[in-house]
């Protein structure tokens, strides 16, 4: 049939919060009428750090998709995250003070207390789109996605041969392009080895390097990847 139906993805997520540390600096340079560095005691301490955590929490989040296949294509809309959030409870906040920088002591005056009521932490919701097409010699997908990491896009492309598939692409993921390639190879009629080379930039530089992910799937059948009738379902 031309429509081949349409599949919704529902996940209700139970969350249990381990531990939360929020930590916050301020430094503050006062100077003198002859412009050199000084201490005004009438003001805060020019250091402070400010550490708030906490070890109970409880949350929820809620993930919904839904795809569908008509003829040779494939859509689907996903939301990770709906009505997310934990509440932490017993925080604790501290700082930690130094009167005066210049003054050659490192002796840290600290301050505690106890947070009262309920501190509660949600993130933005991930949205996500995808279209594929799925032609008698190959097969192209593309996804758009913006959440907390800003807009992504991902792209892709697989020609299947005899017994092996060729796949190339590209990504933009926090304002870098990455090439992407691999090959899929069958091993037997339900076993399947991946691999594929990619740009990566989740490193503290934000640099693009290289990476290598392989991975090993198990299938119902002989084909390289799974029919039309079972489009991906953007739901983590």
């Amino acid at each position: 049939p031309l429509w081949r139906g349409v599949l919704v993805g529902f996940n209700y997520n139970v969350l249990r919060g381990l531990r939360v540390e929020d930590v916050n600096v301020a430094l503050r340079l006062d100077t003198d009428p002859l412009g050199l560095l000084t201490v005004n005691a009438q003001l805060p301490p020019p250091l402070v750090v400010a550490r708030t955590h906490a070890t109970t929490g409880w949350g929820r989040a809620i993930d919904l998709g839904v795809g569908t296949v008509v003829g040779s294509w494939e859509i689907a809309f996903g939301a990770n995250g709906l009505g997310n959030r934990i509440d932490w409870t017993a925080g604790s906040n501290t700082s930690y003070a130094l009167v005066n920088p210049l003054a050659g002591n490192a002796e840290f005056d600290e301050h505690s207390h106890q947070l009262s009521g309920v501190t509660r932490v949600t993130l933005p919701i991930a949205y996500s789109a995808s279209v594929g097409y799925t032609a008698n010699s190959w097969t192209a997908l593309g996804n758009v996605s913006w959440g907390l990491g800003g807009p992504s896009l991902h792209g892709g492309y697989e020609w299947p041969l005899n017994g092996f598939a060729v796949r190339g692409g590209g990504m933009y993921v926090r304002r870098l392009w990455s090439p992407t390639a691999g090959v899929g190879l069958n091993l037997s009629t339900h076993t399947a080895l991946d691999v594929a080379v990619y740009g990566n930039s989740a490193n503290a530089e934000r640099k693009r390097h290289p990476a290598v992910a392989v991975s090993l799937r198990l299938m119902g059948g002989p084909s390289l990847r799974p029919g039309p009738a079972e489009p991906d379902i953007p739901v983590r």
